[in-house]
């Protein structure tokens, strides 16, 4: 079975950060990472492999470079996250004017074969995601608890591996990221919105707020991989509600008018819907009173 020298890292980077875990890849229940870290590529950063032991998976957070998968040549930039692994033949190079920054996880075990395909970025593929600062904090906190050699740091760790391919894929989408005007368009609809949820009532105020079409501003969500800015700024409004409900000890009807609904059963109704309880329920279970 493959060791720990079978797992191949480039001395072409510096300042790297690892931590091993489970080096003795093999076949065996659960998930189970093998080794993890952070890589700055030096100018002549290339890693060319035929083969791979286990699954892998990388984030770009800075600079520019391509990785070649399957024949198939990709741009990397920040956001772009891709995959590898047994029987995917990769090349990886960097710009040398603008070397890369990157985080990999390399894992295996019997969930390993199956959690790419279920997040949608089976092995040999590329997508984008929009918060690669935030996935990044992810990984600098799998590498800390990786570095602490503690009994659950491996079972921390995996769990800090399902999180960020969650959270790649919400907040992401096959392929390239849009181009930067599309981007900036959308942090301004989804900013508007997070600072404007309580007066918003409708998909077409929000569009005319923001002088865009209403159809123009459900593709750009759908591109993004967000549900629609109605649902949207449903979520916002029903997260606060909940913190106000919960935290604040206010009643429904005031919860419902400070997220902006004028009519109390309507926010039940649309709160019930959402979370599948009432908003009182919802109280009781969230204060243990069952």
């Amino acid at each position: 079975m493959p060791s720990r020298t079978s797992l191949p890292l480039s001395r072409r980077v510096s300042n790297p950060r690892y931590c091993f875990l489970d080096p003795d890849i093999r076949e065996t229940p659960g998930l189970h990472l093998a080794y993890a870290g952070r890589e700055t590529c030096r100018p002549d950063y290339r890693v060319r492999r035929r083969e791979f032991p286990c699954a892998s998976v990388e984030l770009v957070t800075e600079g520019r470079g391509q990785v070649l998968l399957n024949g198939t040549t990709y741009p990397l930039s920040p956001g772009i996250l891709f995959t590898y692994g047994p029987g995917v033949p990769h090349d990886i190079t960097t710009d040398p004017s603008q070397p890369m920054v990157k985080y990999f996880a390399a894992f295996f075990g019997s969930e390993a074969e199956l959690l790419l395909p279920r997040a949608g970025i089976p092995l040999g593929q590329t997508m984008h995601t929009l918060s690669p600062g935030s996935i990044g904090t992810l990984f600098e906190q799998l590498l800390d608890e990786g570095s602490r050699n503690q009994r659950s740091a491996a079972e921390i760790c995996a769990s800090y591996l399902r999180i960020i391919l969650l959270k790649a894929v919400a907040e992401g989408g096959a392929g390239n990221p849009p181009v930067a005007s599309t981007t900036n368009t959308f942090n301004r609809c989804r900013d508007f919105i997070d600072q404007h949820y309580s007066q918003l009532k409708s998909l077409q105020e929000i569009a005319e707020r923001l002088n865009l079409r209403a159809p123009y501003l459900c593709r750009l969500f759908r591109q993004m991989g967000y549900p629609s800015p109605f649902q949207y700024l449903t979520y916002k409004k029903l997260a606060r509600a909940t913190e106000i409900l919960v935290s604040e000890g206010k009643s429904v009807k005031e919860a419902a008018h400070d997220v902006g609904y004028a009519d109390a059963y309507h926010f039940s109704r649309v709160f019930k819907s959402h979370y599948g309880k009432s908003p009182s329920q919802f109280v009781k279970l969230a204060v243990g009173q069952y």
